[in-house]
């Protein structure tokens, strides 16, 4: 069944789903005479005919799976519609010219900047989500990166310094610190002769 809802919510399910008629209701009644001669009719308790719970569980689950699957390909096709380029809505204000201008440019800016600290900083990957994580809990920060004249150098500066303030406050930065030195240290001495 695992392998069944990756398929779904990948896209590379085929199979068609078969909605299943609501199950049938079968009523007992019994016929009874009261009293004065009347028939009364008494309704024994509704019993329904189920099939089997799973097979039809399995089948709503992948109903409603092909169903949100549906709706988020076409809220995707949406936006993706949404963000193409629209001359004619441009040429008509001005200001849309210089929103797509200044867009262009700061994506421009962003990506050269992005792949000059990849090359620069080894461990630029891992600064940069840390640097998104604090940014979801401080929006300023992006706003800060967006100015600078080389928003990735900024994010990986910002991340190295949280990083190390973080390292600070547990602990392990002087745990580092005293092991380099030390080792430093070590290797400084090793090789000359003790003095007594």
């Amino acid at each position: 069944m695992e392998g069944d809802l990756k398929a779904i919510l990948d896209g590379t399910d085929t199979d068609e789903v078969v909605e299943t008629p609501a199950p049938e209701v079968v009523e007992e009644t019994e016929q009874t005479e009261s009293e004065k001669g009347e028939v009364v009719q008494q309704e024994a308790p509704a019993q329904a005919v189920t099939p089997p719970a799973e097979s039809d569980e399995v089948r709503g689950l992948k109903a409603a799976l092909k169903e949100e699957r549906r709706k988020r390909q076409e809220l995707a096709r949406e936006r993706a519609e949404a963000k193409q380029f629209d001359p004619q809505v441009l040429y008509q204000d001005p200001s849309e010219i210089v929103n797509f201008v200044s867009v262009q440019q700061r994506n421009t800016a962003i990506n050269m900047s992005r792949e000059f600290a990849k090359e620069q900083y080894e461990d630029y990957e891992e600064m940069e989500e840390l640097f998104a994580e604090e940014a979801e809990r401080n929006p300023a920060l992006v706003t800060e990166m967006l100015q600078h004249a080389a928003p990735a150098l900024f994010a990986y500066k910002t991340a190295k310094h949280l990083k190390t303030v973080k390292e600070a406050q547990d602990g392990s930065l002087e745990a580092r610190l005293r092991a380099q030195i030390t080792a430093e240290l070590e290797a400084k001495y090793a090789g000359s002769p003790s003095r007594r």
